[in-house]
């Protein structure tokens, strides 16, 4: 009888102790298929009013797409529960005369060894070994961006989807 009444408790204690845990990563947002808008490179706030605004997602695909305050930007992105690495593909080359800084200085990062990420709610913070280096918040949609629509190829990703 004390070993059930015993394991019983053990058995509640846990539970409340998942529960907190879930409680507090419920609120965080994935990573993948998320709007991120550019908050702040290094430690300065970016005040971009272009149209649309500096943003980046990062696809199912292992892509990553976005804007950078004049061109488009793309390449890909490999992601664990801990790391993040981006491997910058390139970007369209319209010349640009309202936010050359931010667009230049968000390149940079992109282009520098971003190894680790940290997310708290909706907020996602992109780093090298020593600093942050990019922190983005994030949105539900990007006004004037169209959400890209990816097409199931094969029988078996059809399936997934149902």
């Amino acid at each position: 009888m004390k070993t059930r009444l015993f394991f019983g408790i053990l058995l509640l204690i846990c539970s409340c102790s998942s529960a907190k845990k879930m409680e507090k990563n419920r609120h965080l947002l994935p990573i993948v298929d998320t709007y991120w808008l550019l908050h702040a490179i290094k430690q300065d706030t970016v005040n971009c009013l272009s149209d649309p605004p500096p943003y980046i997602i990062f696809e199912p695909s292992g892509q990553y797409s976005g804007y950078s305050g004049c061109n488009r930007i793309f390449g890909h992105y490999y992601l664990t529960s801990k790391k993040i690495e981006l491997d910058y593909s390139g970007s369209t080359k319209r010349i640009c005369y309202d936010h050359p800084d931010t667009e230049t200085a968000f390149l940079k990062m992109l282009k520098m060894e971003i190894c680790c990420f940290k997310q708290e709610k909706d907020t996602l913070w992109l780093s090298d070994k020593n600093d942050v280096l990019l922190q983005f918040v994030a949105t539900d949609s990007i006004p004037g961006v169209m959400r890209r629509v990816v097409q199931p190829e094969t029988e078996e990703e059809v399936e997934e989807l149902e």
